[in-house]
């Protein structure tokens, strides 16, 4: 039930341009987030992300597309992953979910000081103290 809400919420955010097979995507990947331990608010966060990061894109979450000159990869766009964890992030919706999860909650962690929609600072821009940082956290933060 919270991977349809889920699939439901970025909808409002990025209407269906490719049909039943772009829906089917949304959904494995709503579903991924849940089976990744996600609380809700997590889960909320992580599906705004993909929707910045990857617009729901299947080639995108297989790893068929890469962004920043092949450095970047998966729904969350992890950037410069080692080769075991793109393996994990190309290879497995759950596993990469699971990733970019605890990339969250770390940035949260650290970010903690800041207002709440800012804390994915370092989750976008690798600091808290960055401007562009904060700007794009906003952007990416889900209530």
């Amino acid at each position: 039930m919270i991977a349809l809400a889920l699939v439901l919420l970025s909808l409002t955010w990025l209407p269906l341009a490719g049909g039943d097979a772009e829906l089917a995507h949304r959904f494995r990947l709503a579903t991924a987030i849940v089976d990744a331990g996600t609380t809700p608010h997590e889960g909320r966060i992580l599906m705004r992300i993909a929707r910045f990061e990857s617009n729901y894109r299947a080639d995108v979450a297989d790893c068929r597309v890469t962004g920043d000159a092949g450095r970047s990869v998966g729904p969350w766009q992890h950037y410069d992953a080692a080769p075991a964890l793109r393996a994990c992030i190309c290879g497995n919706l759950t596993c990469a979910a699971r990733v970019a999860r605890d990339d969250v909650r770390r940035s949260v962690a650290l970010c903690k000081h800041l207002p709440e929609a800012e804390r994915l600072a370092a989750y976008t821009r690798g600091r808290c103290d960055s401007a562009e940082g904060k700007r794009l956290s906003r952007a990416r933060w889900a209530q």
